[in-house]
Parts: C-alpha cells; sequence; structure tokens
C-alpha cells in the first residue's frame, strides 16, 4: 500500500490547520480559573471539534477519490484539478472554524493563564513531532521501496531515472511541508506562542503552508503523468499491482 500510505501521510498533515493548539479542552480545563468563560471556552472547542471532524471525514473520502484519479493511466490534468479543488476548498472551510475559535478563544482566557498554558502546550506539540517523526520514517522507507520499484520495473534506464528524479521531487516537497510545520511548532519565538495574534498574522501562517501543500499535490500530480509518460502499458500494470493502487 506505498501510495495509500503516502497521500494517507499528507492527508494526516494537511487536513487542516497546522496552527491549531493540541489538547485545548484539557489545557482550558486545567488553566481558566473563571467558570463562566471556562465553560464558555469549553463549548467553543467542542464545537470546532465537532466541525473539523466533519471536514475530516469529507477530507478522506475526496483523498480516496483523488488517489483513484492517481491510479488511472487515462487520467487528465482535469481530473487531478477536480479533486483538489474540493479538498483546498474544504481545507479553507476549517481554517475559518480555526480562526473563529483563535478570535473567540482570545477573550475567554488572561495573558496569565495563557503563561501558565505554554509549558503544556509546548509538551502536546513536543509529542506531536514525534508522532510526526515515526510516520516520516515509514514514508522514508516507503519512497526508498517505491524507487527499487521503478528501477526494476521500467525497462529503460533513461525513464526509469526520469521517474526517480520525479518521485524525488515529490518527496522533497513533502519534506518542506512537514519541515515547515515542525519548525513553526517547535520555535517558542513563534506567533502561535503569543497571548495575542492578529488576524493577518493567522491569514499569512496559512496562506503560507496552503502554497507548501499546494506544492505537494503539484509533486503528487506530476508524478503520474511522469509514470505515465515513461511506461509502456505492460510496465504501468506491473507497477499498479506491485504498488497496490486502489481503483
Amino acid at each position: 500500500m506505498i501510495w495509500a500510505l503516502i497521500f494517507a501521510f499528507l492527508l494526516a498533515i494537511f487536513g487542516g490547520s497546522p496552527v491549531l493548539l493540541p489538547n485545548m479542552d484539557k489545557l482550558a480545563k486545567e488553566h481558566i480559573e473563571d467558570k463562566d468563560r471556562k465553560d464558555d471556552m469549553l463549548l467553543l472547542i467542542k464545537e470546532a471539534q465537532k466541525q473539523r471532524k466533519a471536514f475530516a471525514k469529507k477530507d478522506k473520502k475526496i483523498s480516496k477519490e483523488l488517489n483513484k484519479v492517481f491510479a488511472l493511466r487515462e487520467s487528465s490534468h482535469q481530473d487531478f484539478t477536480i479533486q483538489i479543488d474540493k479538498w483546498i476548498e474544504s481545507r479553507e472551510e476549517m481554517q475559518a472554524v480555526n480562526q473563529k475559535l483563535f478570535y473567540e478563544s482570545q477573550n475567554l482566557v488572561t495573558e496569565q493563564e495563557w503563561r501558565n498554558m505554554k509549558p503544556d502546550f509546548k509538551e502536546g506539540i513536543e509529542k506531536l513531532d514525534k508522532q510526526a517523526t515515526k510516520k516520516r520514517k515509514k514514508v522514508d522507507k516507503a519512497f526508498i521501496k517505491t524507487e527499487s520499484k521503478f528501477k526494476k520495473t521500467i525497462e529503460d534506464d533513461e525513464k526509469s531515472q526520469k521517474a526517480i528524479q520525479t518521485l524525488n521531487a515529490f518527496k522533497v516537497s513533502i519534506d518542506n511541508t512537514m519541515n515547515g510545520y515542525s519548525e513553526q511548532m517547535l520555535d517558542e519565538n513563534s506567533i502561535v506562542y503569543e497571548y495575542t495574534i492578529e488576524k493577518q498574522q493567522i491569514i499569512d501562517i496559512q496562506d503560507k503552508h496552503t502554497k507548501i501543500l499546494n506544492e505537494a499535490l503539484s509533486g503528487y500530480t506530476d508524478l503520474h503523468f511522469t509514470l505515465v509518460d515513461v511506461t509502456t502499458e505492460k510496465e504501468w500494470k506491473k507497477l499498479h499491482s506491485k504498488l497496490k493502487l486502489p481503483f
């Protein structure tokens, strides 16, 4: 399930805003002192979590359709564009939910309470980063295995190298997405650790990560059409079988 693994990795990392704070409900319960503000905050978080689950379900469906498009040799650029546009639209809707959570939560948490939350918040980020590191290792192994399959299956050496170069470019785009996220969240001087964040600052962060995501999706699309270009029908079928892409 190599391609499924690689694409699932993309979905897991980018199925929402990369600046949503982890365990916000737990932090609110432990650190917001006023009961009314705490209750309002928990309601706000609960609603955001509910909407994020709905978006995640929709994103999973879109990702499956996009993976099917990749698996079909006859797929067109338009086929990719339709599914990618759906995913980007869903992501933008989810970002709006996250923005609302940020804006309204700033009125429910005092500056001192936020200072008290920061150590726990940082600990949660570090745990997420460790989980992401494990996923990266799995994907690294998948790319190595995929490169080996290209070499064994594509008989023309020049075409095989072209496929491998495109595969490596796709991997670089995924690495960039992960590195950008980790650097943003692990840097204690990042604005995500500040008590007050302006609306434009949040938009700028989201735009930055959306651009990086688009580059990864573009790399995914380029890989498909490169493989179509460099393989024979017979080689494509062999790759399709070995990589176990879903129909």
